[in-house]
């Protein structure tokens, strides 16, 4: 109990509520640019081949949202 006080009391004096959102958003595109650049190369194939969002979401194990977003990132890529 004493650590978890000690924790927040450090977190609130040092975090403002956007400050820390801002901490999080950065893991979070850390992590997705190294999950991505793995399973992108799969993605493509899978869409070649014809499978559906969902189908590869599931064999990937992320959210079918998530490689809608991969998709659209890719053709941005492209465009450009």
């Amino acid at each position: 109990r004493a650590t978890a006080k000690s924790v927040a009391k450090w977190t609130y004096q040092r975090l403002s509520p956007s400050g820390f959102a801002a901490v999080q958003a950065q893991r979070g595109r850390r992590k997705g640019e190294k999950d991505r650049a793995l399973m992108m190369p799969l993605v493509r194939e899978k869409i070649a081949q014809g499978a559906s969002r969902a189908e590869i979401a599931q064999e990937l194990g992320v959210h079918r949202n998530t490689i809608r977003n991969w998709i659209e990132r890719m053709h941005k890529s492209h465009i450009r």
